[in-house]
């Protein structure tokens, strides 16, 4: 019972472990998430590229909008 959203690409792809290597852009995306509830997951790996999928609990998002 939530939204979720994935995003997926063939790209490049990084070492999730590097904390360098998160950038703002997804520490912005998790803090976003975080206070209505839902969450980010990111699975990657170099030379195998990226799947990025956020969930937010329908019942929180709607409350909080």
């Amino acid at each position: 019972d939530g939204l979720v959203l994935v995003v997926v690409d063939k790209g490049e792809g990084f070492d999730v472990n590097d904390k360098g290597d998160a950038g703002i852009g997804l520490l912005s995306m998790r803090e976003r998430l975080e206070p209505v509830g839902g969450t980010l997951t990111i699975r990657s790996a170099v030379g195998a590229g990226t799947r990025l999928e956020a969930v937010v609990p329908l019942a929180r998002a709607q409350a909080a909008g």
